[in-house]
């Protein structure tokens, strides 16, 4: 019975880490809109806010696979603004 209510809660957490972290990089972004007026300004200003956390997420990946001698592609942790309308992983 313990185990489950453990999942239980990790589950639980885990949505609601999730409803928060869209919800505050959302905000963020319409903060950064409203004082720069243009989207690709505020995609890059946010860009440049989550760079750090990016760049961990993006080594562990590229590290691992140099380290099983997989074949990795480009490396970027910018996204790439289309028509000034949306960001796109390159």
């Amino acid at each position: 019975m313990y185990i489950w209510t453990l999942i239980a809660t990790l589950l639980i957490e885990l949505v609601i880490l999730y409803l928060l972290s869209r919800k505050i990089t959302g905000s963020l972004y319409l903060i950064f809109l409203r004082l720069t007026g243009s989207n690709a300004i505020a995609v890059t200003i946010l860009s440049l806010f989550l760079l750090p956390g990016t760049i961990i997420h993006e080594l562990a990946p590229l590290l691992t696979a140099e380290v099983l001698r997989v074949p990795t592609g480009k490396f970027t942790v910018t996204p790439r603004i289309e028509h000034d309308t949306h960001a796109r992983p390159y």
